[in-house]
């Protein structure tokens, strides 16, 4: 029988890594355990801007975080972040209407 419980806990550590790798490659910025605390505290405090649910388990957000604009696929099972999302995703800053409303 297969320890829930232990797999969990692999799995997480694996995205934590996969996140770090990816926040280097795409917003160039030192993303490490003290990093992922504080994103995931901001999730799950409702300190930032949810975007889309992917599924029960996963959900997109916009993160403001060490000046940067992060776009976060966080992982509720696990309670991690599965992996930062590029800059150049829509989803993360959407283009801007430049036009002026109301004449």
């Amino acid at each position: 029988m297969i320890n829930r419980k232990k797999s969990k806990n692999k799995t997480a550590r694996k995205l934590a890594s996969h996140s770090y790798v990816r926040a280097a490659q795409r917003y160039g910025i030192c993303f490490d355990d003290v990093d992922q605390d504080i994103v995931v505290d901001k999730i799950q405090g409702g300190k930032c801007e949810l975007i889309e649910r992917q599924s029960r388990n996963r959900t997109i957000w916009r993160v403001q975080h060490k000046g940067v604009v992060l776009g976060v696929v966080y992982d509720k099972r696990l309670k991690a972040i599965a992996t930062l999302l590029p800059p150049s995703d829509p989803r993360i800053n959407p283009p801007q209407d430049n036009e002026e409303k109301g004449d």
